[in-house]
């Protein structure tokens, strides 16, 4: 974010099962393009919480953040970076809206919730996505998974099942999803939660569970640890 005097400003904040707390500003005017100087001030945070305390980094989706999330996993090996699922839905939104299929509409329209409450059959289901997740009611680590494909089927079905007419807004998605959105512990917190592992309709894919392996290797090693919580 930029301040009154057009200082680039990284808000840095702490959740936890209690809550999310705001811990600080800094000042990244001279280091937001610069991958190893803005890495210093995430270690600087990290270090200040205590590394062990930490399982994921979260930013947006620009390309320097992304450069550091790569680097914080290349140097953490316990440490996950993975983007703002809000912004990344966000970017899905944006993507659809490109689409020829609404052309006109977007073109008539003064803003974009106008369109979209007005055309509660196609992207509306998205957009409660967007809104679980950027809720402070409960973490939505455990619950991204099921959200993106509860709102791919309510799409498919205002639609009719009309691959012709859904698959193309799921492309949009799934660009998305594949590319920036997904990852291991998306997977991991879907099939630990036990609201969905209970379920008749649970997914026990191999994508889910290789999401949930790659992360117990990743923060439980080989060792004793990682014996344990397989036989869990």
């Amino acid at each position: 974010m930029s301040d009154g005097k057009s200082r680039c400003l990284i808000n840095f904040l702490v959740n936890n099962p209690q809550g999310t707390w705001f811990l600080k500003s800094v000042d990244a005017s001279a280091s937001i393009k610069n991958r190893d100087l803005l890495y210093g001030h995430l270690d600087d945070v990290i270090q200040e919480i205590g590394e062990e305390n930490v399982v994921q980094v979260i930013s947006d989706n620009a390309s320097n953040y992304k450069n550091v999330g790569a680097k914080l996993m290349e140097r953490k090996e316990k440490v996950w970076w993975t983007p703002c699922a809000a912004h990344c839905i966000d970017l899905m939104l944006e993507d659809i809206s490109k689409m020829a299929w609404f052309d006109d509409t977007l073109k008539r329209a003064r803003c974009i919730s106008k369109y979209l409450y007005g055309h509660q059959w196609g992207v509306l289901p998205l957009v409660c996505v967007l809104r679980e997740v950027d809720s402070e009611e409960r973490p939505p680590m455990g619950f991204i998974y099921e959200l993106m494909d509860a709102a791919k089927e309510k799409i498919a079905s205002n639609l009719n099942k009309v691959e012709k007419k859904y698959m193309p807004i799921w492309r949009k998605i799934d660009c998305r999803w594949d590319d920036q959105l997904h990852q291991p512990l998306h997977a991991a917190g879907y099939y630990l939660n036990p609201q969905f592992q209970y379920e008749d309709n649970f997914s026990d894919t191999d994508e889910v569970r290789n999401g949930l392996f790659a992360c117990m290797d990743r923060m439980l090693g080989k060792g004793k640890e990682r014996e344990d919580a397989d036989v869990q």
